[in-house]
């Protein structure tokens, strides 16, 4: 499991986020980051998001709004909108942009990076808020384990993305080789190039071994036959 490190000031959100200066992998943005460098690199796709930010922001509090109408009453303005917290809300926006423009396993990478940052202010005594809690629940629900996931097509994506992260889970020893296959998987079961294509690159970085390579190969397989069909 990565180190937690603490990252509270604004300007130091800013910095651990700008292209320019990648963080550490045990640094809690590294996986914003990585997600951010993605989407750059995979400009075409961004470019065919048809919700802006703020759109998409509008989009995904009315659905947490209609789902979770308690916590609406004490967020009327919006759960993500009023988030205050800078950093949450930096968060939390950019991963409603993801989501809203269907690359859900983006925007679940994007939010590891809240769960991390709220595992530190746990051990600094912080109590986890409602707000926080839903958003967990609601974006972990939007991968494979939604009961809207309901068509053939759905249940036969979740069926190999599952098998492919038992066989990654048996064969492979390299915990980040694990962990970053697991988001090109999701990425190639959910239609969602910029999760694929940041997990292949974290992947290459490993300079995995030839068998690891093989394995990687023979897992990615059924799926990619399923994207070029």
């Amino acid at each position: 499991m990565f180190v937690l490190l603490i990252c509270c000031a604004a300007g130091m959100v800013q910095a651990q986020t700008t292209l320019g200066s990648e963080p550490a992998e045990d640094n809690p943005w590294f996986s914003f980051y990585m997600i951010e460098k993605s989407a750059k690199n995979q400009a075409e796709v961004s470019k065919t998001f048809s919700l802006k930010e703020p759109d998409a922001v509008k989009k995904i509090d009315t659905s947490l709004a209609y789902a979770y109408p308690k916590l609406a009453v004490m967020r009327p303005g919006g759960i993500i909108a009023t988030e205050p917290d800078k950093r949450y809300a930096m968060i939390y926006r950019k991963m409603a942009w993801y989501a809203a423009n269907g690359q859900v396993v983006s925007a679940q990478i994007l939010f590891y990076t809240a769960v991390r940052l709220k595992m530190a202010d746990q051990n600094k005594g912080v109590t986890l808020d409602l707000p926080y809690l839903t958003l967990h629940h609601f974006i972990y629900n939007s991968i494979c384990v939604d009961t809207m996931h309901n068509s053939e097509y759905d249940k036969t994506v979740c069926k190999a993305v599952q098998t492919a992260a038992t066989r990654a889970q048996g064969e492979l020893r390299n915990e980040k080789l694990r962990q970053y296959l697991n988001w090109a998987t999701l990425g190639l079961g959910f239609d969602d190039k910029i999760a694929y294509e940041a997990g292949v690159s974290l992947m290459e970085r490993e300079n995995p071994t030839r068998n690891e390579k093989d394995t990687i190969k023979s897992i990615l397989k059924p799926l990619l036959k399923k994207n070029a069909g």
